[in-house]
């Protein structure tokens, strides 16, 4: 079959994500190359060609394809994600202190594809109310997510899953949205620059890693990086140690009829992957499940309380994965926004250049948590500069934290975007739910010269 121009700039965009940082790109080509045309254009390149021109001559360290990383890794997450796999975590760090005197040797944890640091902090809060010594490292190659997770400070939004004890305890309130990480937590916790394709980062401790945290990562992977990763994870792990992955990633989906180098462990309501060298013995015991009770005293559940995995998305057609997922988030932002997040964060996972998705997903954040609104609505307008409705949403919240210099900025892109025939949405269900009437947009259009010119 003849390939087309774009079709071949598109292969080459591929191949270079996957030389980078292992990811296999999913994307439709048409949002590919209209990235790259765009791109082209904003650099006043000649044509997307001379673009991947320059991406295929530059290092891993060039701007360009940081910018690039840091799209096609956008992670989302919160604390206290998927309670039984917590729960698990919990169980093998008690087995560890039956193990080894801790005072010496500190446990060490690998949280590897950190995002912005919730999980790897959610891991530190359960050492500590177990009073159990552990060293914490996260990793990530997303340089935006890793600035995010050291400097510690979240919005309300993110911290939703947490009782008010543990709020109270591990967070200060800097004002009535924002929270910072207490000093207490934060020194259990560091971040690294890590690009799992490389050999893992040496262990902190004596040994090598305790445990190693992978969760909701592989997915971004094909079939041999995982593989590839995964007897990564083997050969840095203690051969007493722990791997866990997400509740929905499961061992036997990538090795088939193959020995895989791990085997399935339950731990409570959740499950872990020990090494298959290391001999199965009792792995099902009872400890305290760490609900929203006080820190300092956990409570014991029936087996009939434990809950489910709590990750999965809505049920959706699979004919066209990426377009169902954002329809689906699209119909139940009112009736069910949790399920509606996740919808529209599977979407990003399997495409992470489309902008109907970031857009829907920045609607939902812009009240509850505008600073992860303003990050998804920059998105949205790296991927179409010409997103006027994005661009003037971007500005109205600027606005509003007193950057009046960017606010104006971005109104004079809005007002650029609104002389333009480009259409805002792809999907006719996100245009019918968001796309403004006639009256709206003059509404945004006389906004806009007001911030634009405010001495007139």
């Amino acid at each position: 079959m003849h390939k087309t121009i774009m079709d071949i700039l598109i292969s080459r965009v591929a191949r270079l994500v996957e030389k980078w940082i292992g990811i296999t790109l999913s994307t439709p080509s048409r949002r590919i190359y209209q990235f790259l045309t765009q791109r082209a254009q904003q650099l006043a390149l000649p044509s997307a060609g001379h673009y991947v021109d320059i991406l295929e001559k530059a290092s891993p360290h060039d701007p360009e394809v940081t910018l690039i990383i840091n799209l096609v890794t956008n992670g989302l997450t919160a604390f206290w994600r998927d309670e039984p796999q917590l729960d698990a975590i919990r169980m093998v760090l008690e087995q560890l202190r039956t193990e080894r005197d801790l005072e010496q040797n500190p446990i060490t944890i690998w949280c590897a594809g950190c995002s912005t640091g919730e999980e790897a902090y959610t891991l530190a809060m359960i050492a500590h109310e177990a009073n159990i010594p552990t060293t914490i490292i996260g990793s990530d190659i997303n340089t935006e997510s890793l600035h995010a997770a050291m400097h510690g400070v979240y919005h309300s939004w993110s911290l939703r899953r947490l009782s008010p004890q543990r709020q109270a305890h591990y967070f200060d309130e800097l004002d009535t949205d924002y929270f910072a990480i207490k000093t207490h937590l934060r020194t259990l916790v560091s971040f690294q620059k890590h690009n799992l394709i490389a050999p893992a980062p040496d262990s902190p401790g004596r040994f090598d890693w305790d445990i190693i945290v992978c969760r909701n990562v592989l997915i971004y992977f094909n079939k041999d990086a995982v593989r590839q990763l995964i007897q990564k994870f083997a050969i840095s792990l203690h051969v007493d140690g722990y791997l866990m992955l997400g509740s929905s990633e499961h061992m036997n989906a990538y090795f088939d009829d193959e020995r895989s180098p791990f085997r399935a462990a339950r731990h409570g309501a959740g499950f872990v992957y020990r090494l298959a060298s290391k001999p199965p013995g009792t792995t099902v015991y009872k400890v305290p499940l760490i609900r929203d009770s006080s820190p300092s005293f956990p409570t014991y559940f029936d087996d009939h309380e434990l809950q489910e995995p709590s990750e999965s998305t809505l049920e959706v057609p699979s004919k066209d994965v990426v377009t169902n997922l954002i329809k689906t988030g699209c119909k139940h932002i009112n009736s069910n926004p949790e399920q509606s997040i996740s919808c529209l964060e599977a979407a990003i996972s399997y495409d992470p250049f489309v902008t109907d998705a970031y857009f829907v997903l920045a609607s939902i954040f812009i009240k509850e948590a505008p600073h992860q609104a303003m990050d998804l609505l920059r998105k949205v307008l790296f991927l179409k500069p010409l997103h006027w409705l994005a661009a003037y949403s971007l500005a109205v919240l600027h606005n509003a934290d007193g950057a009046p210099l960017r606010a104006r900025s971005l109104c004079r892109q809005a007002l650029e975007g609104l002389t333009s025939d480009s259409p805002l949405f792809e999907l006719p269900e996100v245009s019918a739910r968001f796309n403004p009437s006639p009256q709206e947009r003059a509404h945004i259009r006389a906004q806009c010269e007001a911030i634009t010119n405010p001495d007139l």
